[in-house]
This record gives C-alpha cells, sequence and structure tokens, in this order.
C-alpha cells in the first residue's frame, strides 16, 4: 500500500536574517499542535551571504540576480524532503527575480511548489478586507518601482496609495536600508529613528484616506505596533504566507482565523 506523500515546508531565509525567523515563527503560532511532535515538518534556510540584495539588483546598483541563490537554496531543501516553500522576502516576488526563480526550478525538474507571497497577500484581502478599497503599502524602493503591490492590488480591484518617490525613499525606504539606525543594522530593538519615521509613513497615509495597510516588506512589522497605526488595520504579509504554507502542507492543522495574529 502507498504511503501519503510527507509534505515539509520550507522557509527560504536570509533576506534578511530576520524575516525567515518571523515566518518560522508564525507557521509555528498558526499550527494546531499539542505538543512538540504535532508541529509540521520544517526547513528554515538563512544564508545572507550568499543572496545578493533584492533591492540593489532591481535598481541597477548591482549586476547579480538574486534568482540564482535562491532557487539553489530551494533545490538543496527539496533534497532535504521539501515540498512546499515560500521566500521570506516581498522584493525577491519581483518579475525578474521570480520568474528566474521559477526558471531555474523548471529546468531542474523541481517538483516544490513555492507560494506568491504577493498574491496570497490579494487573495488575504479579497477574502478578508474587500470593504478597504484604498490600501496603502510599506515597501522597499526595489518593491515601490517595480510596481509589484500597484499592479496586484489594481488586478484585484482596489486603489493603491501610491506615495511620492521622495518621500517613499525618506520615510518609509530608510527605515529598513539606513545604514545607522535601519532595521537591517539594528533590529534587537529597533532603533527609535527608525520608530519615528515610521510613525510619520503610516500618518501620511492614514491622511490620504487609507483604509488598510500592507507590510510589503518582512521587516516592517519589528517596527510597527499598535501605539503607531492608528485605527488603520495593517495587514503583515509574512503572516499570511505562514497561512498559506501551512494550507497547502497541512490544511486540517490550520488554526481558526485570528485577526489579532494575522494583523499589526
Amino acid at each position: 500500500m502507498r504511503t501519503a506523500k510527507k509534505e515539509v515546508i520550507g522557509v527560504i531565509g536570509g533576506c534578511g536574517p530576520h524575516a525567515g525567523i518571523m515566518l518560522a515563527e508564525n507557521i509555528f503560532r498558526q499550527t494546531l499542535a499539542g505538543s512538540d511532535q504535532e508541529h509540521l515538518p520544517m526547513l528554515l534556510s538563512s544564508m545572507p551571504d550568499q543572496i545578493p540584495d533584492r533591492t540593489a539588483f532591481i535598481l541597477g546598483d548591482a549586476d547579480e540576480n538574486p534568482a540564482c541563490a535562491i532557487a539553489s537554496i530551494i533545490l538543496q531543501m527539496e533534497a532535504q524532503g521539501v515540498t512546499v516553500a515560500g521566500i521570506a522576502c516581498n522584493t525577491s516576488h519581483a518579475p525578474i527575480i521570480y520568474h528566474t526563480i521559477q526558471g531555474i526550478l523548471h529546468a531542474a525538474r523541481s517538483e516544490v511548489k513555492l507560494l506568491h507571497m504577493i498574491e496570497e497577500t490579494m487573495y488575504f484581502l479579497e477574502e478578508h478586507f474587500r470593504q478597504a478599497k484604498r490600501i496603502g503599502v510599506l515597501a522597499t524602493d526595489g518593491t515601490y518601482k517595480t510596481g509589484l503591490y500597484e499592479y496586484a492590488l489594481q488586478q484585484h480591484g482596489f486603489n493603491y496609495i501610491k506615495p511620492p518617490a521622495d518621500f517613499q525613499h525618506k520615510y518609509i525606504h530608510q527605515c529598513i536600508y539606513d545604514k545607522k539606525y535601519g532595521i537591517k543594522c539594528q533590529s534587537a530593538p529597533v532603533t527609535p529613528q527608525a520608530m519615528e519615521i515610521m510613525e510619520k509613513a503610516v500618518q501620511y497615509y492614514r491622511d490620504k484616506g487609507a483604509e488598510a495597510l500592507v507590510l510589503g516588506c518582512t521587516e516592517f512589522s519589528l517596527a510597527l505596533n499598535r501605539s503607531t497605526v492608528f485605527d488603520i488595520p495593517v495587514i503583515d504579509s509574512t503572516k499570511v504566507m505562514a497561512r498559506a504554507l501551512i494550507r497547502e502542507a497541512a490544511p486540517h492543522k490550520l488554526c481558526q482565523l485570528n485577526y489579532h495574529q494575522l494583523t499589526v
């Protein structure tokens, strides 16, 4: 008698290092389990030294496509049993990166099911926040300039609130990338400077009539809390991806939807 294929979740982290840890942690938190043994099998790869910066590549400041390293990591994880995987990085889903990853996996005859973080976030918005028509997105310059969320939101019937490029760079992107106070250089705890400019970014969207905000970078949740988001629901794409991975691996293990777990 054939036994059912064992589903193993793969988390591609290292983009940056905290992102993979947060995705794995959210998978644990949203899995129905009464003991260690009842949790889902998972492999977390965090190889930041192997994966070139995604935004730098998209903006033309680096030549090496991160897709090659990410695809190689996925294939290595597949060899260890991974069947369904997610990349803990929104910017990695830019077509120039994501489609290249898919091409490499296809050429290698990979059977891993690779989920798409932005599309999963759109499905979640459609199902649970359909009434929120005006959506703001907190993202890196790479995600902003490729129009990842702008295009996806429009395709799914939402209105995207697009901040001016100078505001995007100064008050959103720099919260992640600034060499002195950005989350990539200091995340535990996040610096007061990063918290302050994040509050300004949220206030901007509030003033523009945003009915919901999407965290379009996996590290923004480190800088946001209920005291900074005012009365706007904030959807964390990392948490949405965690639920999607559980759904694909073992839907019966997916805990009941809890908005406090999925939003900031």
